[in-house]
């Protein structure tokens, strides 16, 4: 299957479907109606061809015409485009040492699933790197799967990368609004804002996903440290004691908070997970309990 996935791991999710409801587009009208295509009499719009379209909705005549496919779209289609903008910075590559509870590899899992269930309710699927030209997509149909996780599995830490500049360009860039799924740390020292107002401004649904490794949660350090930044590579010194442990808690529940009271003034969806919990695990309990998923 993938080194990300054991074969019989994703046979699990295959009932679920992703949740939108706020995708301001043309072709999508409120919340999704169906997990099929093309079953309405009923004929509604064109949209270009996309790698993986079933070809049975592809309008020959169209084609004939223009020499270029569209594809026939009816009432009740969702025609759905998810996006998964990965967080590959330094920060994600931890821990180093400890493969089952690194940020980046858990990330890289997390597409992987929730790929996987969009490309079987026939959703088109693109997936970025943030700060990076490196996607994979747009697809569709479960056809892709191999393609898609062997891409995944590939993916390695990036140079360090401006965050808000990376979404403003994606925004910019993208050709139509969907459903976003932003998958980070979300340890920012220039913040989260302008960046996720533009990814808003298009129109798009949005999910944070903030993943933070266990020792971030609950830091066990102590004494006289001298600390590394894996972002700048800068060093500081610091005495590290209950008090400062404390410190720190306050202030990562703090942060925590607003980015939740942002997202929810936004009807966006913010949760946090740790890697020390399964991912099928945060995907099957904890987003179907938020909304994210369905089924």
């Amino acid at each position: 299957m993938s080194s990300l996935f054991a074969d019989s791991d994703l046979r699990k999710l295959e009932q679920l479907m992703l949740v939108s409801r706020r995708v301001r587009t043309a072709a999508y009208q409120g919340e999704r109606r169906s997990t099929r295509r093309g079953t309405s009499i009923e004929f509604a719009d064109f949209r270009n061809y996309v790698k993986g379209d079933d070809l049975r909705h592809l309008d020959w005549n169209l084609f004939a015409r223009l020499e270029k496919p569209f594809i026939k779209l009816f009432e009740d289609e969702e025609d759905l485009a998810v996006y998964l903008l990965i967080d590959a910075s330094q920060s994600m590559d931890w821990p180093r040492n400890n493969a089952a509870e690194n940020k980046l590899r858990y990330a890289l899992q997390l597409a992987g699933a929730l790929s996987y269930i969009a490309l079987g309710t026939d959703d088109r699927v693109q997936l970025n790197v943030i700060g990076n030209q490196d996607r994979f997509g747009p697809v569709r149909g479960r056809g892709q799967t191999l393609g898609l996780l062997d891409w995944l599995a590939a993916q390695t830490p990036t140079a360090p990368v401006d965050f808000n500049a990376s979404l403003r360009s994606f925004a910019a860039q993208q050709t139509r609004p969907g459903l976003v799924i932003v998958l980070s740390d979300l340890l920012l020292e220039d913040g989260y804002q302008t960046g996720l107002d533009a990814l808003l401004a298009r129109g798009n649904a949005l999910t944070l996903l903030q993943i933070l490794s266990p020792e971030e949660l609950s830091p066990q350090l102590n004494g006289d440290l001298r600390l590394r930044d894996v972002e700048t590579n800068t060093m500081r010194e610091v005495t590290v004691d209950a008090r400062l442990r404390q410190r720190y808690l306050t202030a990562l529940a703090d942060y925590q908070a607003d980015l939740n009271q942002y997202a929810s003034q936004r009807g966006a969806i913010f949760t946090t997970t740790s890697t020390a919990i399964p991912w099928d695990t945060f995907v099957l309990a904890n987003l179907r309990a938020i909304g994210v998923l369905k089924g």
